[in-house]
Formats: structure tokens, C-alpha cells, sequence
């Protein structure tokens, strides 16, 4: 199986070692990936990195076709409203946690907004999880992660 990650920081290439380790093959999308970070956390095989933007719904619809991809895991950076429902999400799943949310710079980009209605209608796709899930299901990962 394919799994297309966009992000390749430390959320997506920790994904990634799971995905690797289930013998899964890694795509990851991003506009500047470090191959120095993507070996020391992944090595040398098993992964493929296309440099391109997430908002550049064409490109990254191409890459899902290209390479076969039958899953997306969505780790780059948050935009929007995703914030506020990610920092819910926290805040149900890790009660009494300390944390800072710090805004970036606005982007200056001329793409549009990753919509995932081109990928419904396209390819139809349809999310499996909702922010609140997928960080239960990172959170699991981690606290079996942490106990080995």
C-alpha cells in the first residue's frame, strides 16, 4: 500500500516510521523536504518526497495518480479554522494540559486552500477520521510508543 504524507517534519515522518514498519510505501509532499532529517528518522529506503505545495490541489491530485496512493495522512501545517478544531481536540483528549498556540505570518501564496471536494469528486475520497479521532489514535501511538 501507498501513503501519500503531506508534511515531511516530525509529525509526518513519525507516521511514517509506523507506516514503513507496517511495509507500507511513503510519499511525502512537501515543498522543502530535509533529506538529512528524512534519513536520520527513516533512513534511506521506502519513502519517495515530490517538492510541492499541499495548496496546489492539481499537483498533489497528479501525485496521488502517479504514485498509486490509496491513503492520505494530512500532517503539514494547519490553516484556518483547522487551528480551532485541532485545539479542541487537544483540549478533550488531554484535559489539564499546558500548551501555547502561536500564529504564523499569513501566506502570501497565490494557490488556492487545500478543499477536499476535488478529491471527493475526483477520485472519491472520503476522510476516514476527524481531527478529534486522529489525534486519539496519534495520542494511543505515542503512549505505546513511550511504554516499549
Amino acid at each position: 500500500m501507498t501513503t501519500l504524507v503531506t508534511g515531511a517534519g516530525l509529525i509526518g515522518t513519525t507516521f511514517a516510521q509506523n507506516a514503513l514498519a507496517r511495509g507500507e510505501t511513503v510519499v511525502f509532499v512537501d515543498p522543502e523536504p530535509r533529506a538529512d532529517f528524512l534519513r536520520l528518522k527513516l533512513g534511506e529506503k521506502g519513502y519517495a518526497t515530490v517538492r510541492k505545495d499541499v495548496r496546489d490541489l492539481p499537483g498533489l491530485l497528479e501525485t496521488i495518480k502517479s504514485h498509486g496512493a490509496e491513503t492520505v495522512v494530512h500532517t503539514a501545517g494547519l490553516i484556518g479554522g483547522r487551528v480551532q478544531q485541532s485545539v479542541a481536540a487537544v483540549e478533550t483528549l488531554c484535559p489539564g494540559l499546558s500548551y501555547e498556540v502561536e500564529p504564523g505570518e499569513a501566506s502570501h501564496s497565490k494557490l488556492a486552500p487545500l478543499d477536499i471536494s476535488a478529491a471527493k469528486r475526483d477520485l472519491g475520497w472520503e476522510p476516514r477520521f476527524t481531527i478529534a479521532t486522529a489525534f486519539a489514535d496519534y495520542l494511543a501511538e505515542l503512549k505505546t510508543a513511550r511504554a516499549q
